[in-house]
């Protein structure tokens, strides 16, 4: 992976056999992997998926597609199960650890797909009331498939006033050093461009929603968080948000406040 650092851009050349070619059957896909100058990186080369699936489903079909060094080396894998329409891929490395995943998001006229990390990312949720709020057994989710039930033995208290952090991971060498109050795992993620999270209580109301992109006026950075200025003010609009510019304690160089008070106006 050091390789492909220290590379500006990539060509990727599919490999086409003879059968194919004449035939018009495809099999399965082959690629090689070069360098800006034309020197080979890698090998790709796809393992999975039945002559069946290939023939019926075509263009839809689960596979996994393996990516090999020079010497044969396994350096990542991407695995993309059956989905009609919201098709996603989980880039994983050669110990089985997810690197990130590639989902398709819903669009009329073009194909639009964001590209989402493992770790680094959360959210927070703020208590306006008067009371401490259990969000034991309350739904996160968004418009389309990410949906995660909240199962907090002890429960998850946000007390008035207060704020709590959830993110894709609690360990913090992983998340960026984020303190996270509860982590949701891979159910959840978060687009940067345009995306929703909807907060439902057990009863199936909708307690909060937010829904964001460029398009409405939101500012989407990289490397930085964006947060209400005003935490009582309507998080739909853009203009109520603003982009942190203050990296918290132990971060890599991200900008946010985790877990407290917005640091920007």
């Amino acid at each position: 992976m050091e390789r492909l650092a220290a590379t500006s851009s990539l060509v990727i050349s599919q490999q086409k056999e003879w059968g194919e070619i004449l035939s018009g059957f495809e099999t399965k896909n082959k690629y090689v992997v070069f360098d800006e100058v034309g020197n080979q990186l890698y090998l790709a080369a796809e393992e999975s998926g039945s002559t069946m699936a290939r023939w019926f489903l075509k263009a839809l079909r689960p596979f996994t597609i393996s990516v090999l060094s020079n010497d044969g080396q396994l350096v990542l894998q991407v695995n993309r199960p059956f989905e009609f329409y919201f098709h996603r891929a989980d880039i994983v490395d050669a110990e089985g650890r997810l690197l990130g995943t590639i989902q398709r998001r819903f669009s009329m006229l073009r194909r639009i797909y964001s590209v989402l990390d493992a770790h680094g990312e959360y959210f927070e949720l703020f208590n306006a009331g008067d009371t401490a709020v259990d969000l034991n057994d309350w739904l996160i989710k968004d418009a389309d498939t990410n949906s995660h039930q909240i199962v907090a033995a002890g429960g998850l208290i946000i007390p008035p006033g207060g704020f709590i952090v959830l993110g894709h991971s609690a360990e913090q060498a992983e998340n960026g050093h984020v303190e996270v109050d509860y982590a949701y795992g891979s159910a959840i993620t978060l687009a940067n461009k345009e995306d929703e999270i909807l907060l439902i209580d057990p009863t199936g109301k909708t307690i909060d929603e937010v829904r964001y992109s460029e398009e409405q006026g939101f500012d989407i950075p990289t490397g930085a968080s964006i947060s209400v200025k005003n935490p009582l003010a309507d998080n739909n609009q853009s203009a109520a948000w603003c982009v942190e510019e203050s990296p918290w304690p132990g971060s890599a160089g991200d900008s946010g406040t985790p877990g407290l008070s917005p640091g920007c106006s």
